[in-house]
C-alpha cells in the first residue's frame, strides 16, 4: 500500500513538471508578443523596424532626423522587416533627407506596418521632407502591407526646387493598404500650382487621366488592394496609377467610409479576370467633398454622400 502510494506520487510530480516544461514557452511567446518597446532616437526606431519578426514599438519622444550625419538627414530608406505596429505615442517622427534620389522614406515590402496614435490629444503625426523633386512618405510594394488607424501622415512642399510631387501613401506591385483612421495631407502648393495640376483632368468634368506631377495623398497601380472604412484625406486620391490589371476575383477598391476633401480617381485598366466580371470598385460609405471619376466595373450605393450634385454622381457611375 504505501509503495503505491509512493509509486502514484511519483507520477503525479512528474506530470505537473511536464506539464508546467509544456507551458513555458507558450507564456513566453505570448508575453513578448504583447510587449511594447518604447524609443526615444531614430536610431532605436530603426534598430526596431528593421528587425525581424514581430513587434510593438511607441514613440517616447518627438525624432528629428534632420539633425542627422551634420544635417543632412537619413541617407538610406528605411524598410520595414516583419510584423511592425507603430503607436506616435502623441509624438512626430520627421523623416528628413537632402540626400538626392532618395524619394522613399519608409518602404514596406513582404512585411506589415500598423500606425496608430494612442494620444488623448491626437498629435501623433509622421512629417516627410525631401529636397528632391520626389517625396513618398511610405511606399507600400508586393507582398506589403499598410494599416492607418490613427495619427497624421503629412508631405512637406519643401523649398528646393519648382517641381513637386509628394505623396503620403504611394502602393505599387501588388501591394495593400487599409485606411481606418487618422489624416493623410499633402500641401495644396503640390496640386494646385500650374506646374503641379493634372493637366486637364477634372478640368472638364470626369475627363480622362493624364499624369502629372501632382501631390496625392494616396496613390496605387490598378493591381493593389485598398480598403477604406474611415479617416480624413486632405488631398487628392488616385487609385489607377499604372495600365496594370487587377488580378483578384474580389473588388480591389472598397470604400465604406472616410472624408475625402478633394478629388478622387479611381479604376482604370480592368480586370484580369474579365471586364466587366469583377465589380472593381465598391463605393458603400464615406464622404466626397470633391469630384469622383470611375470606370471599368465601378459601383455606387445611394448610402455614400457628396457635397455636388446628383447629376454629376449619376456621370460617375454611368461611366463604368
Amino acid at each position: 500500500m504505501t509503495k503505491t502510494n509512493t509509486r502514484s506520487r511519483i507520477v503525479s510530480i512528474l506530470l505537473v513538471l511536464v506539464m508546467l516544461l509544456t507551458m513555458v514557452p507558450i507564456t513566453g511567446v505570448t508575453a513578448n508578443a504583447a510587449e511594447w518597446i518604447t524609443v526615444n532616437s531614430y536610431e532605436q526606431f530603426e534598430a526596431a523596424m528593421t528587425a525581424e519578426g514581430q513587434c510593438s514599438i511607441r514613440l517616447g519622444a518627438d525624432i528629428d532626423t534632420g539633425l542627422l550625419t551634420s544635417g543632412i538627414g537619413l541617407l538610406d530608406t528605411l524598410t520595414v522587416k516583419g510584423q511592425k505596429q507603430l503607436d506616435l505615442n502623441g509624438h512626430m517622427l520627421r523623416l528628413f533627407t537632402q540626400k538626392d534620389a532618395l524619394g522613399n522614406l519608409i518602404k514596406i515590402e513582404f512585411g506589415s506596418l500598423t500606425l496608430s496614435d494612442s494620444s488623448e490629444a491626437h498629435t501623433g503625426r509622421i512629417l516627410g521632407v525631401t529636397s528632391t523633386d520626389s517625396n513618398v512618405l511610405i511606399s507600400v510594394w508586393q507582398n506589403g502591407k499598410f494599416t492607418m488607424n490613427g495619427g497624421k501622415l503629412e508631405g512637406e512642399a519643401g523649398k528646393f526646387r519648382d517641381a513637386l510631387w509628394r505623396s503620403t501613401i504611394d502602393c505599387r506591385y501588388g501591394g495593400e493598404v487599409v485606411i481606418n483612421g487618422g489624416t493623410l495631407y499633402v500641401p495644396p502648393k503640390t496640386y494646385e500650382r500650374y506646374e503641379n495640376q493634372l493637366l486637364d483632368q477634372f478640368l472638364d468634368e470626369f475627363d480622362d487621366l493624364r499624369n502629372g506631377s501632382c501631390g496625392y495623398t494616396l496613390i496605387a497601380d490598378n493591381d493593389c488592394k485598398v480598403t477604406i472604412t474611415g479617416g480624413t484625406f486632405k488631398g487628392p486620391v488616385r487609385m489607377n496609377a499604372s495600365n496594370s490589371k487587377w488580378n483578384g476575383t474580389t473588388s480591389r477598391v472598397i470604400i465604406t467610409g472616410g472624408t475625402f476633401e478633394n478629388n478622387v480617381v479611381l479604376n482604370g485598366a480592368g480586370s484580369k479576370a474579365g471586364d466587366g466580371k469583377v465589380t472593381l470598385a465598391e463605393i458603400k460609405g464615406g464622404t466626397f467633398l470633391g469630384k469622383v471619376q470611375a470606370w471599368a466595373a465601378a459601383s455606387f450605393e445611394s448610402s455614400f454622400s457628396t457635397k455636388w450634385s446628383s447629376t454629376a454622381a449619376n456621370s460617375a457611375r454611368n461611366s463604368g
